[in-house]
């Protein structure tokens, strides 16, 4: 089984072919961190990358379903969160360099039923400080880089995902799927308004029928 197939896998089918025992967990992620390797360097979508903490959580779904036990819903999945969303025993910057040292206690209540439901989380996605505004280059981390053309911006906060996503892809310059869906293909998502439109236009993927004007004016940036 390819490389390219196991990253164009959505989450349905990622977790049955785990789950079938077609694939083991431990193998599915691994292909993520070897695309990550190979094109985060030049993009920095992901700057932090929780290799061994995967690697151990995939390991474990593996030996759960070799005992038969019944798994969450994304048993064995890779996934990546955003910065802005508390990991235990992870920095909680939110991409400031006067939180750099600033360990979360616990997980976020979204990460925590992530991992309730199997997932393993490979890692953590830029933000722009705070979250705030509308490209995403973080004071700690630095800026992203848009794979489809490094003179235009990657857009906000979700921006690490969606770099991650089209990396991801075998054609990933032609990719037209939803900016909703991840760099793993799946990722925690936390919108702010209008973004999903006005990223979309930013990375040439489809936007929603209401953002004609998101089109546009990524049309005349590319003019």
């Amino acid at each position: 089984m390819s490389q390219t197939e196991i990253l164009e896998w959505n989450a349905a089918g990622t977790t049955a072919a785990i789950a079938a025992r077609e694939i083991s967990s431990r193998e599915v992620v691994e292909a993520h961190f070897a695309r990550l390797d190979e094109v985060n360097p030049r993009i920095n979508a992901v700057v932090e990358v929780l290799r061994e903490e995967a690697l151990a959580a995939a390991g474990s779904v593996d030996a759960s379903l070799a005992r038969g036990e019944v798994l969450g819903p994304l048993a064995g999945a890779p996934i990546t969160v955003k910065l802005n969303a508390d990991i235990a025993g992870h920095a909680a910057s939110l991409g400031l360099v006067a939180l750099k040292n600033r360990i979360a206690g616990s997980d976020s209540p979204a990460v925590a039923n992530l991992r309730k439901a199997g997932a393993v989380i490979v890692g953590r996605t830029n933000i722009r400080d705070f979250s705030l505004r509308w490209h995403t280059d973080s004071a700690l981390h630095g800026g992203t880089v848009n794979p489809s053309d490094p003179r235009l911006t990657p857009a906000d906060q979700a921006a690490g995902r969606r770099r991650r996503r089209r990396q991801a892809l075998a054609r990933w310059r032609t990719a037209t799927t939803s900016p909703a869906r991840s760099a793993c293909r799946r990722a925690l998502a936390a919108f702010t308004a209008s973004s999903r439109r006005r990223v979309s236009s930013h990375v040439t993927t489809r936007p929603r029928p209401s953002s004609r004007r998101w089109r546009s004016n990524s049309a005349r940036r590319r003019a």
